[in-house]
């Protein structure tokens, strides 16, 4: 019976504190990284694009992760008053080679429960203890990665919505745990663009006709305020993202049977950039939603017409790192 309850578990489990056992179910969870899913233009790009790039070991490497068990028919679209049950957190020690965690104990009621998964934040149940889930999908994370010197690491990854996240605890042994796999995306874009091996036509009204080949690349009107926690997407109504337009937690831009895209990824401000506020002092970088801030003070090089200035674009522009064989 014990193994019947385990061998059909789709997402997993973790451990209490700091590494320490309690009372319970055992449980090992293996994390895995959306590489399936990997956005990229090859030619077409997107969540279902066909040329799919694994990403460097340091994008996809788990230093640390945060499990959140809860019950809810929705997952994570259920109400906003729903209750985390409870957060658990793994530091490397305790996370194998393969990210997946040693067998551990989890002081929980037996019974099935839904996951989220967080990885790459270091500790923070503090501030996210007593949260419900509303209070976790609206949590702000301000870095979504870590950068010393020109070197990136620790890219916070979360649940992708793509797995069943779901695990039914039941007394299992140390040596029968509920074993369990969850799948996960990061929450920073990534921008691929061809270089040096690509010549581009170009004209100019003053000095004619021209090659140009890209030899670096810099991101304006990057955001720098912050970024949900989990990742949502709204559908536009009549043609336009508003306020009231239906928000989907964890879920994808296209639909599943195929087709144009239906939904757009929507930072904390995304619906409050309006033609009305685009002038008007009427964001809050410290918080989702409205406030008295201009919107450049949501971005780090904030242009909104067309730069001349070379030296301005000498200083900011860098080489891009070579990726995949395209």
């Amino acid at each position: 019976m014990l193994a019947a309850c385990s061998d059909d578990l789709q997402t997993g489990n973790g451990t209490e504190g700091n590494g320490l056992e309690g009372d319970g179910s055992w449980f090992s969870l293996a994390v895995t990284p959306s590489t399936g899913h990997s956005t990229r233009g090859n030619p077409t790009g997107g969540e279902p694009g066909d040329g799919s790039e694994t990403g460097f070991d340091y994008e996809n490497r788990i230093d640390n992760l945060l499990v959140l068990f809860y019950q809810a028919e929705e997952q994570s679209n259920a109400p906003a008053d729903t209750p985390i049950d409870k957060i658990f957190y793994f530091d490397r020690e305790r996370i194998e080679g393969d990210n997946r965690t040693e067998p551990v104990q989890v002081n929980l009621p037996e019974g099935e429960y839904d996951l989220l998964v967080v990885t790459n934040t270091g500790d923070i149940r503090s501030s996210l203890q007593g949260k419900t889930l509303g209070g976790i999908r609206d949590y702000l994370l301000t870095s979504a990665w870590q950068e010393d010197n020109g070197a990136y690491d620790r890219f916070v990854m979360t649940s992708d919505g793509h797995t069943a996240d779901k695990v039914t605890l039941c007394g299992n042994p140390k040596d029968e745990p509920a074993d369990a796999t969850v799948e996960v995306e990061r929450v920073a874009a990534r921008i691929d663009y061809r270089a040096s091996s690509t010549l581009y036509n170009i004209v100019d009204e003053t000095y004619g006709r021209g090659t140009a080949t890209i030899t670096g690349a810099v991101i304006l009107n990057k955001m720098a305020a912050g970024s949900y926690l989990l990742k949502r997407v709204a559908e536009p109504v009549n043609g336009a993202l508003t306020t009231s337009s239906p928000i989907t937690y964890l879920g994808d831009e296209l639909p599943a049977e195929g087709g144009v895209q239906r939904n757009f990824v929507v930072d904390p401000w995304t619906l409050y950039k309006t033609t009305a506020n685009i002038d008007r002092n009427a964001f809050n970088p410290a918080a989702p939603g409205a406030g008295n801030r201009p919107v450049e003070a949501l971005y780090d090089h904030y242009y909104t017409s067309y730069e001349d200035d070379y030296a301005t674009w000498e200083e900011l522009v860098t080489e891009g790192e070579p990726a995949g064989d395209w």
